[in-house]
């Protein structure tokens, strides 16, 4: 179970197990995550060669969308699921690839997401709790 309140997340202790929730960056970074079909975050926005950070949150933010994602180097993906945008799990290496539009910046890697919150308010409560 994983719980997150008004921006703020913290982790379940359950007899069986223990879900790390992500932890949001100053940037709006939430962690490195698994894809795979059906996709996690299920709207691709575009692919580019000039593909940043900024640039696939503006994309993002204009679509109305709270969640991006940079994925092989030059795809952004977006959604407003944040339960589906870490369903697939945490990819603690497969995060390693340059953005094609700036060198030093990471823009995920084969079926991983760099996932960041775009800043945009949720519609919904704040509340959110996952079942991974």
């Amino acid at each position: 179970l994983f719980y997150a309140t008004a921006g703020l997340s913290f982790a379940a202790l359950l007899p069986s197990c223990l879900v790390v929730a992500p932890m949001v960056g100053d940037d709006g970074y939430l962690g490195c995550y698994r894809d795979n079909a059906p996709r996690a975050l299920p709207h691709q926005l575009m692919y580019s060669i000039s593909m940043t950070k900024q640039y696939c949150r503006d994309l993002a933010m204009q679509a109305g969308y709270m969640y991006f994602g940079l994925q092989y180097q030059g795809e952004c993906w977006a959604g407003n699921d944040l339960c589906k945008a870490i369903s697939y799990g945490i990819s603690s290496s497969g995060c390693y690839l340059a953005c094609t539009g700036d060198g030093g910046q990471i823009c995920g890697g084969p079926l991983a997401n760099s996932l960041y919150q775009t800043g945009k308010e949720p519609d919904h409560p704040a509340n959110t709790v996952c079942d991974v």
